[in-house]
């Protein structure tokens, strides 16, 4: 009787066993499902991102993809450690920043800079950051998306140049508004993240935006904390390359009935090197990836 009890609550222990087992392989079962439904959306997320890109990419720039190659028939002069060049409001890329400005605002003059340690920091970003996305890992991180984030997406997409050799980064006109004699300091060793005006409302790193009437409020110092400043103002036309960028939007990166950013401050987020933003029809970038 006692082998009996023992074989039988063997027996039982073995029917617990089996099924712990069963729903162990259950739980795997079901984990298993939910990873291929993510990667399925993931997937069909990124044929949708591709798509809008390819679309976007069919209307051609003004003045073609890279801007240090527009104006090396200019007569240019020496200034410090770059080159400067008078640039006519009748050339190709002239006529295009006329057109950007507002009526009411008049440009005095315009400038071209060739700075080739800028230039060759740039394409150094644009070379490295394509051989990291090739490949999965860090730099390909899974955006949390909403629709608030898509239409930012497809606010950021629809502003790109058409693509070169690089399938994996995107480059983008910006524009910056800054003090008079600045812009003296940005050709010479390009964009630095000073925080004057506050910590980075986006996150930390260098702003610029595809608005010149935005960057035009931040020069006459009407978004400035030092006030309103007298003409002539200064703005400088950049190209932002674009590697992986995170779309910054109220419905995940605001606490509620918050006015400030929950990135205000902090660093760019992992596995992006830039955060954009779109407001009120506005579009603002912060970036460490910019040639003047």
């Amino acid at each position: 009787r006692r082998v009996h009890g023992i074989t039988r609550s063997l027996k039982n222990e073995n029917e617990k066993t089996i099924g712990i087992n069963i729903n162990l392989q259950n739980e795997i079962s079901q984990q298993q499902n939910r990873i291929k439904t993510l990667e399925a959306e993931n997937e069909d997320l990124k044929n949708k991102l591709n798509a809008l890109l390819e679309q976007n990419h069919k209307s051609l720039s003004p003045f073609g993809e890279k801007a240090w190659t527009l104006v090396e028939k200019l007569n240019w002069e020496k200034a410090d450690n770059y080159l400067e060049a008078e640039l006519s409001s009748q050339s190709i890329l002239g006529k295009w920043i006329v057109s950007q400005f507002p009526s009411q605002f008049k440009i005095l003059q315009m400038k071209a800079i060739q700075n080739d340690v800028l230039k060759d920091g740039l394409e150094y970003f644009i070379k490295t950051t394509e051989l990291r996305r090739e490949i999965p890992g860090p730099f390909n991180p899974l955006i949390p998306m909403t629709s608030e984030k898509l239409i930012v997406i497809n606010d950021m997409m629809s502003r790109f140049n058409p693509r070169g050799q690089y399938k994996k980064v995107n480059t983008m006109y910006v524009w910056h508004g800054c003090k008079p004699g600045n812009e003296i300091k940005i050709s010479r060793s390009g964009f630095a993240t000073l925080s004057t005006e506050d910590e980075g409302y986006f996150g930390s790193g260098k702003y610029v935006t595809p608005n010149v009437d935005y960057a035009i409020r931040y020069a006459t110092g009407e978004l400035s904390k030092f006030g309103m400043t007298t003409s002539p103002w200064c703005i400088i036309l950049s190209c932002c390359a674009i590697g992986m960028a995170y779309p910054v939007t109220r419905d995940v990166d605001y606490l509620p009935n918050q006015a400030q950013c929950e990135l205000f401050g902090k660093p760019m987020k992992s596995g992006y090197d830039c955060h954009y933003s779109s407001l009120s029809r506005l579009s603002i970038i912060a970036t460490s990836n910019c040639l003047v």
